[in-house]
């Protein structure tokens, strides 16, 4: 329970745009800095995948521990310079930097 109550407390507090995604890629929760840079609720009544929202992002439910370090080495922050599209709900795209 405890350590429930402060994964939500990261999720709510963070001051970065934090989405929750599943093995095959579904939002499964966002927060709100999340929700206000999409544009709009990324959860609810139909499932929406993470490749609806950021261009060239395609996971497998089989992904490593390996595989995930690998992709935050490849990040913008991360010093290689991988430059992502995310697509607002609007439809306007802006460069987002990804860690997994």
């Amino acid at each position: 329970a405890m350590e429930a109550s402060f994964a939500k407390s990261i999720l709510v507090d963070a001051p970065m745009a934090v989405v929750a995604i599943d093995g095959e890629g579904t939002i499964r929760t966002a927060n709100a800095t999340a929700e206000s840079f999409f544009g709009g609720r990324l959860t609810g009544e139909t499932d929406r995948s993470i490749a609806d929202l950021i261009d060239g992002l395609r996971l497998t439910g089989d992904a490593s521990a390996d595989d995930v370090a690998a992709f935050n080495v490849r990040s913008r922050s991360g010093g290689e310079g991988v430059h992502m599209q995310a697509r607002r709900l609007d439809g306007t795209t802006v460069p987002v930097d990804i860690q997994a």
